[in-house]
């Protein structure tokens, strides 16, 4: 909350008199208090329209669990309570109108973090979040919000909603953007795995972040969220031009494994100059498939199965394998498993491909 503490019991008297009235010992110490008009405008620092000894008013906030220091204003004796202030609080000169004493628990609430005393709350260890530091993120959005300094790749576990799990994925930040990578291939792994792989996810052991991974079917619509989000694919090269070619797709939502994860769109778009390439052209409204479970529009081929790959295949004649073997680091049971994007010649791909990814894109945070 931006209390800065001096570490100053109020006094042994006072202690005892907290002791007989509230059956349990609390200590407050002695602090400054900072930004008064902020936490009277947010209704944190609330008074008790009564004059009182600061003795007084400190019993009165020993007795509530959410009261987190107590004070009193020197010209009127008004005793104010203290709670959790939402914001930022400008804390870089104190009030001397107050005399005002923050209150510690006994046992230190941080379950993998340290408790700051000045901002009363707990300073995770990375990358742990929430009041207490005792979960992990539940999306890279919340990540970027208690690691808000935090750019580039970081792989980290999340524990996305409702699936109660870890799982193992890469949040990109910018200074401008934020985005979960839930599939990255860079050519070593082996993508012709089950459905139940593609459901669990899977990476590359031991896992540096610049290396193959599916985040899992199971996280990816808890990842997306409820309502229709951006998706990304990016393809990197390791030639001067282009560098790059991204891919968006607008109102995405994805089923659960009612509809074996059926991928819907609103609309796409070929960004930063890539040539015209829709991977999904035919795949809207088009359900997962692999080379055990055949969920693609055709009848009398299972496309999961010669692609060498999974990916929501439409049906005959595709053109988008992103999840295919690259030609310099395996070699696949047949053409069609190599790995092709449509817009994108061979040449490039074979001679030049670093790696391909799919992104959700977050609110910034």
């Amino acid at each position: 909350m931006g209390y800065k503490s001096s570490r100053t019991v109020i006094s042994v008297l006072q202690l005892l008199i907290f002791f007989t009235l509230t059956e349990a010992t609390t200590t407050f110490y002695r602090a400054t208090l900072c930004d008064v008009k902020t936490r009277l405008a947010n209704k944190c620092m609330t008074s008790v329209n009564k004059p009182e000894r600061i003795v007084n008013c400190c019993v009165r906030c020993s007795s509530d669990s959410s009261c987190l220091g107590a004070s009193v204003q020197l010209n009127t004796s008004s005793c104010y309570i203290h709670t959790q202030c939402s914001g930022t609080t400008d804390c870089s000169k104190g009030d001397p109108g107050f005399k005002y004493y923050s209150k510690r628990p006994d046992k230190l609430p941080c379950v993998y973090g340290t408790w700051n005393e000045a901002t009363w709350s707990c300073k995770c260890s990375y990358p742990r979040v929430g009041k207490l530091c005792d979960r992990l993120p539940t999306n890279c959005t919340e990540f970027g919000q208690y690691w808000p300094t935090t750019y580039g790749d970081s792989m980290i576990a999340l524990n996305p909603s409702p699936i109660n799990r870890n799982v193992i994925t890469v949040c990109s930040r910018t200074k401008d953007s934020l985005s979960t990578i839930v599939l990255r291939n860079v050519g070593e792994q082996n993508f012709n795995r089950t459905l139940s792989d593609y459901v669990q996810g899977f990476l590359t052991n031991p896992p540096p972040y610049n290396l193959s991974f599916w985040v899992g079917m199971d996280a990816m619509p808890s990842l997306l969220g409820p309502t229709p989000r951006n998706m990304r694919i990016s393809i990197f090269f390791n030639s001067a031009t282009p560098k790059r070619y991204d891919y968006r797709y607008s109102g995405v939502v994805l089923g659960d494994s009612s509809t074996n994860y059926m991928l819907t769109y609103e609309s796409y778009t070929a960004l930063s100059g890539a040539p015209n390439g829709n991977c999904l052209e035919l795949s809207n409204m088009t359900s997962f498939s692999t080379w055990d479970s055949d969920n693609d529009k055709d009848s009398t081929e299972n496309w999961a199965s010669r692609a060498g790959a999974g990916w929501w295949f439409p049906s005959s004649n595709f053109t988008c394998n992103p999840l295919g073997a690259f030609y310099n680091k395996s070699t696949p049971p047949t053409d069609d498993g190599y790995l092709r994007f449509p817009g994108i010649s061979t040449d490039l791909i074979r001679n030049n491909l670093v790696r391909i990814e799919l992104h959700i894109e977050d609110p910034y945070a």
